[in-house]
């Protein structure tokens, strides 16, 4: 049996414990059957030493999202031609499918509820497609502390450089402003930036962007790169959360930031 063993370091971000892990690159291209971990993963309740396969995550997938205290988290989302009905939403599976039709949270508190839904989904059906990269441009020295190399696309607010990767060619050098740009043109100030953890604020938001795993998740044989960007607005109580890719299939230019389709 062919298994991902993944190098976990915690580094125990906000609400979600969130980890960093990374792929052995000494297995073989493909499809693995279990996925290992090295240590905790709080936001997947997985505990050091113990394995996923297809049937594991299915299984995650369809249980119900708890908060710590062992309480389903009280998610309640709204149809997409309503702005007064919600329903309950308890699973990644329900939540997968109901995002997919286009239901929304309607107030704050849900929207901070789907937050943990979108990190934990997001991470089970990424984990479900990842495959062990065939080449890499983002190996383990390039990370969330290289600002020159971080697209400001990253951003919520700032885009501009996000980009569909199957429009563009191999090797292609990504152009736009990177977040180091950002900060000498004091759009954005660091606020701590750690191997796996960067925090920084910009003139309406704190945005805390954390490392989840590396592996090739969009299938085009790179190593990518993916990560939780949390964005809370300032002077307010609105926030919300994206698990978001980052590639390079080149030597030279910016990493370029992709959006991962939660299905």
């Amino acid at each position: 049996m062919s298994s991902f063993h993944l190098r976990l370091a915690m580094i125990g971000v906000g609400v979600l414990g969130l980890g960093v892990f990374l792929l052995n690159k000494q297995l073989d291209a493909g499809e693995p059957n279990e996925i290992c971990f090295s240590a905790n993963i709080t936001l997947l309740n997985v505990s050091a030493g113990s394995c996923l396969n297809g049937s594991n995550i299915r299984s995650m997938l369809n249980a119900p999202v708890l908060q710590r205290t062992g309480s389903p988290v009280p998610l309640k989302m709204t149809p997409p031609n309503s702005i007064t009905s919600k329903t309950p939403i308890e699973t990644c599976a329900d939540y997968v499918k109901k995002v997919k039709q286009g239901w929304y949270s309607l107030s704050q508190r849900d929207m901070d509820r789907e937050s943990v839904f979108s990190a934990r989904c997001g991470l089970l059906t990424a984990l479900a497609r990842a495959r062990t990269s065939r080449s890499s441009f983002v190996d383990g020295k390039k990370g969330l502390t290289d600002l020159d190399l971080l697209p400001s696309g990253l951003l919520p607010e700032l885009n501009e450089t996000r980009y569909s990767i199957a429009e563009a060619p191999p090797g292609r050098m990504v152009k736009g402003r990177s977040v180091a740009d950002l900060v000498a043109a004091g759009e954005c100030v660091i606020k701590q930036a750690m191997p796996g953890h960067l925090s920084l604020s910009t003139k309406t938001s704190d945005i805390s962007i954390s490392e989840l795993a590396r592996a090739d998740f969009n299938g085009d044989g790179y190593e990518d790169m993916l990560v939780l960007v949390s964005t809370k607005l300032k002077g307010g109580t609105a926030g919300f959360s994206e698990v978001q890719g980052l590639t390079r299939r080149g030597p030279s230019g910016l990493l370029e930031s992709f959006p991962v389709e939660i299905r």
